[in-house]
C-alpha cells in the first residue's frame, strides 16, 4: 500500500484542492473545547499526508507531529511547512506505520483524518 501512496502523493492536493481543512480544524477545535479534560496543546496527526490539517492546526498555536508511511506524501508536507510556516512552531514530520507506531511521549489528542482508518488492514 505504501508504493500506491508514494505514487498517489503527486495528485494529492490537486484533487483535493477544494476541501476545506480549516472548516475541518474548525470542527476539530470544537471537539477539543467540548470533550477534552484540560486545553489541548500537543496533537498526533496520524496518516497526516501532505499536512493538509498540520498546517492550520500549526498556526492556531498546536504543537504537531505528523506521521505517515509514504516518504512522497511527508516530502510534499515538509515542502509546504518550508514554503508556508516561519518562527519556532514548526511540525515535525515522521515515517511510520500507525498501526505500530510508539514515539515515547504522550499527546493531548491524537487525530486521524479523512479515510485514514479505513486504510488499515492487519
Amino acid at each position: 500500500m505504501t508504493a500506491v501512496f508514494n505514487a498517489y502523493a503527486a495528485y494529492y492536493d490537486p484533487l483535493y484542492q477544494d476541501k476545506d481543512y480549516e472548516a475541518e480544524c474548525d470542527f476539530l477545535e470544537q471537539v477539543f473545547v467540548h470533550y477534552a479534560r484540560a486545553p489541548i496543546r500537543t496533537i498526533l496527526d496520524l496518516g497526516c499526508g501532505t499536512g493538509g490539517h498540520v498546517l492550520p492546526l500549526v498556526q492556531r498555536g498546536y504543537e504537531v507531529i505528523g506521521v505517515d508511511r509514504s516518504e512522497k506524501m511527508l516530502s510534499v508536507a515538509q515542502a509546504k511547512v518550508a514554503s508556508t510556516l516561519e518562527g519556532s512552531n514548526i511540525p515535525t514530520f515522521q515515517r511510520g506505520d500507525i498501526r505500530n507506531l510508539d514515539l515515547g511521549r504522550t499527546f493531548d489528542a491524537v487525530i486521524a483524518m479523512f479515510a485514514v482508518i479505513s486504510y488499515q488492514t492487519q
